[in-house]
């Protein structure tokens, strides 16, 4: 098993207002939360449409890198993967 569990706090996905977390109810009721982009005149509050891809300056490679970079840098490790 490979599998590890982490978080990280709304705060931190919203990092430069390029994107936010929205409540996406999957199948038999199991709540979970997707992480959605925004475009530069969206509210930091709008939820987004699913499935949306973005070609605007928001989500340039640069800002992509710096945006996984600021996850990685504010994640809670819940509990190591398993090998």
């Amino acid at each position: 098993m490979t599998d590890g569990c982490f978080s990280f706090t709304v705060e931190t996905a919203r990092f430069e207002e390029m994107a936010t977390p929205c409540h996406d109810m999957l199948d038999n009721n199991y709540s979970h939360t997707e992480v959605r982009q925004l475009t530069k005149d969206e509210p930091i509050t709008y939820e987004p449409p699913k499935k949306r891809k973005l070609k605007s300056f928001n989500w340039s490679r640069d800002n992509k890198g710096r945006y996984r970079q600021h996850i990685i840098n504010n994640i809670t490790i819940e509990f190591e993967p398993t090998v």
